[in-house]
């Protein structure tokens, strides 16, 4: 930043110039950063809404995750919006965002087109002079994780079903061949509780010599998919 002032003679003509000179780069930087930082929160999927939720600030990553347009959400009371979904009472949410200036969980919300969506959700406080004056909300769609969670524990399930009740003994077991699951059946085979089995290699069924070779076995299954029948009788 350069100051320049004229150095005048005693008949007010300028017979000079004196020069001031200040090194502005830290400042500069800091706008920079600023800038950028105002540009990430426009794109990010943020939004800053008021106490009473209406929206203030709603950033782009916001538009394509909810179909909503800024000019559709800006002003209008955020939960009506998306016709947000709590596990917990709101009440009981805003009490703790307020006592310690975060909260974070899982809430449904609902697209523009009307099409649930499970949500993980960060809010912060910000504050001035003491007082809480907003509040910032990063969300993030979590809608195919938990769909496919929930097919996860669905199959897991069904499988723990079948192993209730096969007639024949299963036991699965992992890669190195750590026992997994023990049925019912399997329990009235070996003679074994589920609980002192599972953890433990499956050749602690095994008579010798199978037990010594059973390792093997499994790796040169699971290298070349040939099978091999453990002991008959």
């Amino acid at each position: 930043l350069l100051t320049v002032s004229p150095t005048l003679d005693r008949n007010g003509q300028i017979v000079g110039a004196s020069k001031i000179v200040y090194d502005v780069t830290p400042q500069r930087r800091t706008e920079e950063r600023l800038q950028e930082l105002t540009q990430a929160l426009v794109l990010a999927p943020i939004r800053v809404r008021q106490l009473d939720g209406t929206i203030v600030l709603w950033g782009g990553g916001l538009e394509r995750l909810y179909g909503y347009s800024t000019s559709e959400a800006i002003g209008r009371k955020s939960h009506d919006l998306l016709q947000t979904a709590f596990s917990t009472p709101l009440d009981d949410i805003n009490a703790e965002l307020l006592r310690n200036g975060r909260w974070e969980g899982e809430v449904v919300h609902k697209h523009r087109s009307g099409a649930p969506m499970t949500v993980s959700s960060y809010w912060i406080t910000s504050q001035r002079e003491g007082a809480v004056r907003s509040v910032v909300e990063l969300n993030l769609d979590i809608t195919e994780e938990r769909h496919s969670q929930t097919m996860l524990a669905e199959r897991e399930a069904r499988l723990r079903s079948v192993l209730e009740t096969a007639p024949d003994a299963i036991i699965t077991i992992d890669e190195q061949g750590i026992i997994q699951s023990f049925s019912q059946a399997a329990e009235r085979l070996f003679g074994y509780a589920a609980g002192e089995v599972i953890g433990s290699n499956v050749k602690m069924l095994m008579p010798e010599p199978y037990r010594a070779e059973h390792d093997g076995y499994l790796d040169r299954y699971k290298h070349t998919g040939e099978k091999h029948i453990i002991g008959i009788g």
